[in-house]
């Protein structure tokens, strides 16, 4: 079996937001999109959620729990680097996920707004 990437996650992650999502017209999301990048910048976004109007609502950095800087969510590169891309983006929100806990925050801010603990996984081969 090959060896699971963190693009491959974001793209199943964004499939199943997405599929969730479908038919969900009371919610202000619509779909999720991966590896996107603003213009005038080569960096990309793991993953965009977007709101109604095409706009991102939220973007963000997924990381895997046995990477060098996926031990936490609340990794300093990390949250600056997902924070720099949804500013970039005009996203008002953006999350930090190591795959066992999401961490969402503002773009505009210094604390953060939500956590979830999703799952309790130490390498990527748990997954």
């Amino acid at each position: 079996m090959p060896e699971l990437t963190e693009w491959t996650f974001a793209a199943d992650a964004a499939k199943w937001m997405t599929m969730w999502l479908h038919g969900r017209k009371s919610l202000p999301f619509t779909e999720a999109k991966v590896e996107q990048k603003t213009s005038g910048s080569g960096k990309r976004r793991d993953l965009s959620l977007l709101d109604r109007d095409g706009k991102k609502a939220l973007t963000g950095e997924i990381r895997f729990p046995d990477a060098q800087d996926g031990e936490t969510p609340y990794n300093a590169k990390l949250v600056t680097d997902a924070r720099r891309k949804a500013g970039r983006a005009g996203a008002p929100f953006f999350f930090t996920w190591n795959v066992n806990r999401l961490v969402l925050w503002p773009t505009e801010g210094e604390h953060e707004v939500a956590v979830f603990d999703v799952v309790q996984v130490r390498r990527r081969e748990e997954l």
